[in-house]
C-alpha cells in the first residue's frame, strides 16, 4: 500500500501517519527523516517526533538529500517525512531536485508499504521571491506524482482524516460519511460544534444560520493567539479548559496552518498553537464543518 498524507501546520498529520504506519503489517519499520536540524526549534521538533515513535520498532534513517542513498530493507514498512523538506534540501542545499521523482518510484517498489507525508504550503496566496515560487512549483509536481502513485491520499483536517483519493486506511471510528481514522488521545465527546475554513469563506454566517440562539465563538484562532503568545498557556490545555467551560459552544475559526513556513518565530508559534488547540476541539466536537465559498461540508 502507498499512502500520501497532507495537511496544514499543527493538524496532527504526522501523528496520524505514524499511527497508520504502525498498523501496517511488516517486520522492518523505517522512518526516513528529511529535515535539517539547525536550531533549537528544529531540535525540539525532532525530540517530539522521536517521543511519538518510541517503542514502536522504527529504525530512523537520516536522509536530507539523495533518497536513493537511504538504507531501506526490501519489503520494509516505510514512513517518509517529509517531501517538503526533501525538496527544499535538494533545491537549496547543493542537491539535485530532478532526481526525486525516480527515487520515489524506486523506493515504492522496494517497500512493502510506503507512507509519505507532505504539507499544504500553497494556500496562503502570498507573493514570494522567484526562487520560492520555483520551489513551490517543483514541490507541487512532486506532490502530484506522489498522489498519482498512491493507493490512497488523505488530508488531515485538525486531526480528522479525510480521503481525497481512494479509501481511508486505518481504524473505523464511527459512522460518519467520509470519516475513518485513528482515535485521538485528547478526545472528550461534547455537544460542541466547530466551523472552519480559510479567511472570509462564510463559516461564521453558516454557523449562525445553522445554530440560531446558540453560543457562538467567532475567530477562535485569535483567542488561541492571546492565550498562548500573550498569557503563556499551553494550547492543548487552553482548549481542554475551554471545552469544560463551554461544552455546548459553537466555535468558528480560520484555518491558518497552510502556506510557506513564516520567517518570524512568533508567527510560526501561532499557527502551530492554533493547530494543536483546534485538534483538541475537533476531537471533542459532535460536529466539524468545513466551509468553502459559503458551502459547508461535514468532515465529522
Amino acid at each position: 500500500m502507498i499512502v500520501l498524507v497532507t495537511g496544514g501546520s499543527g493538524c496532527r498529520k504526522s501523528t496520524w501517519a505514524e499511527k497508520l504506519t504502525d498498523t501496517l503489517p511488516g517486520k522492518n519499520r523505517v522512518y526516513i527523516a528529511t529535515m535539517q536540524v539547525y536550531d533549537e526549534e528544529s531540535r525540539q521538533r525532532v525530540r517530539r517526533h522521536r517521543a511519538q515513535r518510541a517503542g514502536k520498532g522504527f529504525v530512523t534513517v537520516e536522509c536530507e538529500k539523495d533518497l536513493d542513498s537511504a538504507p531501506v530493507p526490501d519489503g520494509a514498512v516505510v514512513l517518509l517525512e517529509d517531501l517538503v523538506n526533501l525538496a527544499a534540501n535538494e533545491m537549496f542545499d547543493g542537491g539535485e531536485f530532478s532526481r526525486i521523482p525516480d527515487a520515489l518510484r524506486r523506493l515504492s517498489r522496494r517497500c512493502g508499504h510506503l507512507v509519505m507525508v507532505t504539507n499544504d504550503v500553497f494556500s496562503d496566496g502570498a507573493a514570494y521571491v522567484p526562487s520560492v515560487q520555483d520551489y513551490l512549483r517543483c514541490l507541487s509536481r512532486i506532490n502530484r506524482q506522489a498522489a498519482e502513485m498512491a493507493d490512497s491520499a488523505v488530508e488531515v483536517v485538525y486531526s480528522i482524516p479525510v480521503a481525497v483519493k481512494g479509501q481511508l486506511p486505518g481504524i473505523q471510528e464511527e459512522a460518519c460519511p467520509g470519516r475513518q481514522g485513528l482515535p485521538g488521545r485528547d478526545a472528550r465527546r461534547t455537544d460542541m460544534k466547530l466551523y472552519i475554513g480559510w479567511a472570509y469563506q462564510g463559516q461564521e454566517e453558516l454557523a449562525r444560520k445553522e445554530n440560531p440562539g446558540s453560543e457562538i465563538w467567532p475567530d477562535f484562532q485569535e483567542k488561541v493567539r492571546r492565550a498562548v503568545l500573550e498569557e503563556g498557556k499551553d494550547p492543548r490545555a487552553f482548549a481542554r479548559d475551554f471545552i469544560l467551560e463551554h461544552p455546548g459552544a459553537v466555535i468558528v475559526a480560520n484555518e491558518v496552518g497552510s502556506g510557506v513556513v513564516p520567517r518570524e518565530a512568533e508567527d510560526r508559534a501561532f499557527r502551530e498553537a492554533a493547530g494543536r488547540a483546534l485538534c483538541v476541539i475537533a476531537q471533542s466536537a459532535e460536529q466539524v464543518t468545513r466551509c468553502v465559498c459559503g458551502i459547508g461540508t461535514r468532515v465529522k
